[in-house]
């Protein structure tokens, strides 16, 4: 009792918010009972049988077994859906319909000892109520559900206490009355049990908050240390990718964190840079190595505590200093409220490279400037002059630089104007001058201005305000721009002239085909068409005006296909002609401009077609003619070639073909004088001879196409005799006559031979 009572206190209070998960943790340890521990509580209705087999009726037995074992099954099925799905139900629905199934099996129990208890038979009496009476204490609700064991319980104990009262017994029925306070203290028994599954519930229940809290401490925990990891990561990260190097020591000077940019600033091995290491060594390594130039008097000592003294000053200090290996290093140092010191190492020799090199912009810019054959002059926001050139201080006011660079360009206009440098103005209209210049220079169109200076030359004032508010003027010498300027206009009074002079119609359109400017031959070939010829005007109109013109009936019924195609034509630019009446033709001819627009020239063709078909007319009778030619020659024995006068073959009639034993194609495929000359010698119609003849006798060939032959020239070949006639005509071309002699040669040579051999 003393160890429940100081144990007690340890139990935590059970928070109704947590009834819920009692209720279903007891209801689960419920379901968990053995299947086979009820089946075999089923024994005792066989035991029933052979103990009241002869006399009580089957149904006694027979009927409670049957509601026991529907009871037990019932158990067995909620069991299972329990373990399928716990979450289907909540733990009082689960008890609610186990208290169904206990009051079921109850009163089997019940209901069945009730009926063989009131039998006469007195012997087995004890051994039913025994056996019912410790049902209920080994109840499975027992320690689980005291609803649910005290329904149980009267279940069993009402029936079987009305059995034992109808026996008539004085003493069983004394009995029946003590079952009932037997009954309450069965269940009063029960209470520490249930009380202790309720205690063991809640101490599960408060051991899985204190671990849920204990875990999400400890993930909080490890969340943190992850968090402190990683940010030392990043920062790492972050250090040794900046572009500058950082360190930072200790109030002792002890090295804390360098990163690698800083290293290799300062060309610091491991060994002397690293976590601990002391401040003083690591500036007595640099000194030794000459980092800070020759020590004074050699003492690195003093050299060292001199940079410590530099490192520790208060408020922070900052110097630029060049390496050994040229490059510049801007350090800074900082002591913080902690008593650290951080130092920041920038390399700026990029600056510094790039501060010499805007220098030097700046004064190549200046030296640009000056050099100008433009007047420039910079004024800053209120019109005082930052910058002038020599052209413009010379030219505009003809007074020293000095006087012009730092004062408001108004004092030096009024000072000029008065000096009498400025014809026409005087003390009464000399504001009003200044003025007039003041305004145009802050004018924020950035107009031009023109002025005549009185030698005559012209001269252009442009002023433009820059982003940082200063204003840039400038002048220029453009006599020679306005001379051209005019020499420009007169020749395009002189190409107006030219394009009014022309006999073909001539008109221009913009981009937006609106009629620009035409010619008078324009003008009077759309004479009954106003809106062809109005400037502005859009093509579009004009030609619909043009295709439904009364005058003429040529698009008549065609009007929207004439148009769509003289507006298709007009944007792609081409050439086309149009009929414009019987024997009459206009050639348009559309060309673009630069700008998108268009060029339209429109010629009468209507002489040319029909020179064109006369002549139509002479080639087809020339070519008939040629024809007939070829005809001719080609019944010819003769051979008869003509070629170009560059060798080519023009034409070659049947008889070339049978004297040289060739084919048309192979005739065609040869194609020049040379490459026949080179297949028959090549063929052997030349005879055996050496490459050199060969080609001797084809350039003595080729030499008689050059020039001609007078008259016919006899050639021999091993295996002819030919006569040949080469002919220059005066258009360049040649024409070569072959004739084949071999038989009249014969008959000459025999007649030589008899005319020898006879004598005669």
């Amino acid at each position: 009792m003393t160890h429940a009572t100081a144990a007690a206190p340890s139990v935590p209070p059970l928070d109704p918010r947590n009834e819920p998960f009692v209720q279903a943790t007891l209801a689960a340890r419920l379901m968990t009972t053995s299947l086979s521990a009820r089946l075999l509580s089923l024994v005792i209705w066989p035991v029933f049988w052979l103990i009241y087999g002869g006399v009580a009726p089957w149904w006694m037995v027979v009927g409670p077994g049957l509601a026991h074992f529907a009871a037990t099954l019932g158990f067995h099925a909620l069991a299972l859906k329990h373990r399928a799905n716990p979450e289907a139900r909540t733990g009082e629905q689960w008890f609610t319909v186990y208290v169904w199934l206990g009051a079921l099996n109850g009163l089997a129990y019940g209901v069945g000892g009730g009926l063989l208890a009131s039998l006469p038979e007195a012997g087995p009496r004890f051994v039913v109520c025994l056996l019912f009476l410790l049902s209920m204490m080994a109840a499975p609700s027992r320690p689980f559900s005291p609803r649910a064991h005290a329904i149980y319980c009267f279940c069993v104990v009402l029936p079987l206490a009305g059995g034992l009262i109808a026996t008539g017994d004085a003493h069983w029925q004394f009995a029946s009355l003590t079952a009932i306070p037997f009954t309450a203290l069965v269940i009063l028994l029960a209470r520490p049990e249930q009380r202790l599954q309720r205690e063991q519930v809640a101490l599960a229940l408060a051991y899985r908050d204190v671990s849920a809290r204990l875990e999400e401490a400890l993930t909080e925990a490890r969340t943190a240390v992850e968090r402190l990891s990683e940010g030392n990561q990043r920062m790492n990260t972050i250090l040794d990718n900046m572009n500058d190097g950082v360190m930072l020591f200790g109030p002792d000077l002890g090295l804390r964190l360098a990163n690698r940019q800083l290293s290799e600033f300062n060309r610091l091995p491991a060994d002397v840079a690293y976590p601990g290491a002391d401040g003083r060594e690591i500036l007595r390594y640099q000194a030794r190595r000459g980092d800070f130039g020759p020590a004074p008097g050699g003492d690195i000592d003093a050299q060292v505590e001199e940079r410590v003294r530099l490192m520790l000053t208060p408020g922070g200090t900052r110097y630029q200093r060049r390496t050994a290996s040229g490059r510049w290093i801007d350090f800074q140092f900082k002591p913080l409220p902690d008593g650290d010191v951080v130092g920041i190492y920038r390399d700026i020799t990029d600056l510094k490279q790039g501060e010499e090199e805007a220098a030097r912009a700046r004064a190549e810019l200046a030296d640009a400037i000056d050099g100008l054959a433009e007047g420039v002059v910079v004024l800053d926001a209120d019109l005082k002059v930052l910058v002038a050139n020599p052209g413009f201080v010379g030219f505009m006011f003809g007074v020293p630089h000095a006087r012009v660079v730092g004062r408001p360009i108004g004092d030096t206009l009024r000072e000029v104007a008065l000096g009498a440098r400025v014809p026409g103005v005087t003390d009464l209209n000399v504001d009003r001058f200044v003025e007039r210049w003041e305004a145009f220079v802050v004018d924020p169109a950035g107009a031009a201005l023109d002025r005549q200076t009185p030698d005559g030359r012209v001269l252009r004032f442009r002023s433009r305000r820059t982003a940082l508010g200063h204003y840039v003027v400038s002048f220029s010498d453009i006599s020679e721009l306005k001379r051209r300027e005019a020499e420009l206009e007169r020749a395009e009074r002189r190409l107006s002239d030219a394009i009014e002079s022309l006999d073909s119609a001539f008109a221009t359109f913009d981009a937006d085909e609106c009629l620009v400017a035409c010619n008078e031959a324009y003008r009077r070939a759309m004479r009954s068409v106003e809106a062809a010829i109005r400037p502005g005007e859009k093509l579009e109109a004009g030609l619909r005006a043009l295709a439904n013109d009364p005058s003429t009936t040529m698009h008549r019924g065609r009007e929207e296909e004439f148009v769509t195609r003289m507006l298709a034509l007009h944007r792609a630019a081409g050439e086309a002609e149009q009929v414009t009446g019987r024997n009459s033709w206009i050639r348009l001819n559309i060309r673009p401009t630069p700008d998108g627009g268009r060029v339209v020239l429109l010629t009468d063709i209507s002489e040319l077609r029909r020179r064109e078909a006369d002549l139509a007319a002479a080639k087809e009778a020339a070519e008939t003619a040629r024809q007939k030619m070829h005809t001719v020659l080609n019944e010819l024995n003769d051979a008869v070639m003509l070629f170009e006068r560059d060798g080519r073959i023009a034409f070659a009639n049947d008889a070339v073909l049978r004297i040289h034993r060739a084919g048309r194609a192979e005739m065609e495929a040869a194609g020049t004088l040379r490459n026949m000359l080179v297949g028959q010698a090549e063929r052997g119609d030349f005879g055996p001879i050496t490459p050199e003849q060969r080609d001797q006798a084809i350039a003595a060939r080729l030499a008689d196409f050059e020039t001609g032959t007078e008259g016919w020239k006899l050639v021999r070949t091993p295996h002819a005799t030919y006569q040949v006639a080469v002919k220059v005509l005066g258009d360049g071309q040649r024409v070569i006559m072959q004739r084949d002699v071999t038989e009249l040669e014969v008959t000459r040579r025999e007649a030589r031979f008899r005319r020898s051999f006879w004598g005669s």
